[in-house]
């Protein structure tokens, strides 16, 4: 493979500045804790429902395997553990 160093520099360095993705979730849940707690447990059910919950963590998990090991098997990292 061939490196051209400015192209992929540029590329990483928004892979690397990207974030923010992890608060957001904990925000997301904590929200829908928080609104479990003041209305009731199935209160919360309806406003977001299980298929939904199982949706957004098969997602993640996909996103993960998929994307984020693959750039780093293409630049040379080893396999997360």
């Amino acid at each position: 493979m061939h490196y051209r160093r400015g192209e992929s520099d540029a590329a990483l360095e928004r892979l690397r500045d990207a974030g923010g993705g992890f608060q957001a979730g904990v925000i997301a849940a904590a929200a829908i804790i928080l609104y479990g707690l003041v209305f009731g447990l199935e209160a919360a059910e309806r406003a977001v429902p299980a298929s939904f919950v199982y949706g957004i963590m098969v997602s993640g998990v996909l996103i993960f395997a998929g994307f984020v090991e693959r750039i780093r098997l293409m630049f040379g990292g080893t396999p997360a553990r």
